[in-house]
């Protein structure tokens, strides 16, 4: 590994939320040392003057089924590392691939592939699988094949864990209102298995029950759930209201509507999480037209935007660079606010802050390097430059 040092930036601290002047050792992968003397260490490979450029944490991606026309199914090992370079190019150092509603030995064998990866590229941060599906409900099943839909299967999650081992995470959507649902994240709780709540028409009493037995966030808030009502507040009211659960938002002013995406963010600032839900579209440019299939389904790219042919909303071709400056310009919050819902967040909320997420010693060298006025110039993973 090479030694770097970046000096005379201005490096983000997530607790404060603030750029200070600062300088940055980077070793084996990882913050070695940080200081304000610039007295550059001896033996150095790469000395980078970051002057008049701003140093932050890059960003994790805990929802993203793909880019560049592929997606994280049925794709081989050559292919997922081409994906990976469209979310170094945009800022993003940890993906959670997430794999949508399939076959259950579909779905297995996507985490395989994808975890071996994990294990013999230092490049590929996965820190976790996300299975978004296929325990979803029919009435909000959004772009999921609802042949492919099944209740609440314990046994999957065991077979999944094996393949996982104790390195990688597993996180999985559920609909809390499914016959079992309830048992089933209690179950994968005691197992050190994420549930969330996504896909689902229930209330909110039982997605409050969800959150207290151990289901921890929303998938893209608003979005394929029960609405917020005056006398019926659904699981938006929970994304909302429950302190123990983390609302998840797609920030591309096309799936929330920029005031209630600001209506979000200042209801929870301090939980927010910024998700990208992006597709095989995402990375490429604007073709009209542009078809590709998804878990049996067609999807078409019309005026920009990812549809079914009954014109359900199929996911995003968001980046999450895009998603935090959106959410400054929605919510009239500075980037040094929006920043954290991309990168402290999700890290928290998934239990990966101790080795990323933030700009301190000891942790993982996921880094970006900013223009002074936010342009995204370059992407350092595990201390190698991606971009």
């Amino acid at each position: 590994m090479s030694k770097i040092y970046i000096h005379s930036g201005l490096v983000y601290n997530s607790e404060n939320e603030i750029f200070e002047k600062k300088n940055i050792l980077i070793e084996n992968g990882k913050i070695a040392a940080m200081d304000i003397t610039g007295e550059v260490p001896a033996d150095c490979d790469e000395v980078i003057d970051a002057s008049g450029k701003k140093i932050a944490p890059a960003y994790i991606d805990i929802h993203t089924h793909g880019a560049m026309k592929l997606r994280f199914q049925r794709q081989t090992r050559e292919e997922y590392k081409e994906m990976f370079k469209h979310y170094n190019n945009t800022g993003t150092a940890s993906v959670f691939p997430t794999v949508s509603t399939d076959h259950f030995d579909e779905m297995l064998k996507a985490t395989e592939v994808l975890c071996d990866l994990s294990r013999n590229d230092p490049t590929l941060n996965i820190d976790c699988i996300h299975f978004e599906g296929p325990f979803l409900s029919h009435a909000k099943k959004g772009a999921h094949n609802e042949n492919l839909l099944k209740l609440p299967d314990i046994g999957f999650i065991k077979d999944a864990l094996k393949i996982t081992g104790d390195d990688i995470k597993i996180r999985v959507t559920v609909a809390p209102e499914l016959d079992g649902a309830l048992d089933f994240i209690k179950e994968c709780t005691k197992l050190g298995v994420m549930t969330a709540i996504g896909h689902t028409n229930t209330d909110f009493e039982t997605a409050q029950a969800a959150i207290k037995l151990g289901a921890n966030s929303f998938i893209h808030t608003y979005n394929a759930m029960s609405p917020l009502g005056h006398r019926d507040p659904g699981v938006v009211g929970a994304a909302m209201y429950c302190e123990d659960g983390w609302p998840e938002l797609i920030c591309d002013g096309f799936h929330v509507d920029k005031v209630a995406a600001s209506i979000l963010y200042h209801a929870r600032p301090n939980n927010l999480v910024l998700v990208s839900d992006s597709i095989q579209a995402a990375g490429l440019p604007d073709i009209e037209g542009y078809t590709f299939g998804s878990a049996g389904l067609e999807v078409t790219i019309t005026n920009g935007q990812a549809r079914l042919k009954d014109g359900t909303i199929a996911g995003s071709r968001l980046d999450m660079h895009r998603a935090v400056l959106n959410l400054s310009e929605f919510a009239h919050i500075p980037f040094e606010r929006a920043i954290i819902c991309a990168t402290k967040h999700p890290a928290v909320l998934t239990g990966i802050y101790d080795k990323t997420g933030s700009i301190e010693v000891g942790k993982r060298a996921d880094i970006n390097i900013l223009s002074y006025d936010y342009a995204l110039e370059s992407c350092y993973v595990a201390g190698y430059k991606v971009k």
